[in-house]
């Protein structure tokens, strides 16, 4: 977490930034401070979204997309039965 005062320098170097990237026009400071800020603070919420699920992990610590890693569960890693699938050779003739 970032402090007040390190959030305005980020803020301020950015809003720099933007000015400079316009051509360097008069007015509108406050236009590029806020167009700073609203990036800034997107991004820290990005950060503090990935920070609390690092990796793909879900909040309650198991992994994203659920199942184990590297395990299908052994209903997956059966052949399917004798006869399940289509019969070849059975079908009528018109």
């Amino acid at each position: 977490m970032t402090t007040d005062n390190e959030r305005d320098k980020r803020i301020r170097a950015r809003a720099y930034e933007l000015w400079e990237n316009d051509g360097r026009r008069h007015g509108d400071h406050e236009r590029y401070w806020h167009e700073a800020a609203r990036e800034i603070d997107a991004e820290a919420q990005s950060d503090l979204a990935s920070d609390l699920q690092p990796g793909g992990m879900q909040p309650d610590g198991g992994p994203a997309g659920g199942g184990s890693i590297g395990n299908e569960g052994p209903d997956k890693a059966k052949a399917p039965p004798r006869g399940a699938g289509p019969r070849r050779g059975t079908a009528k003739k018109l």
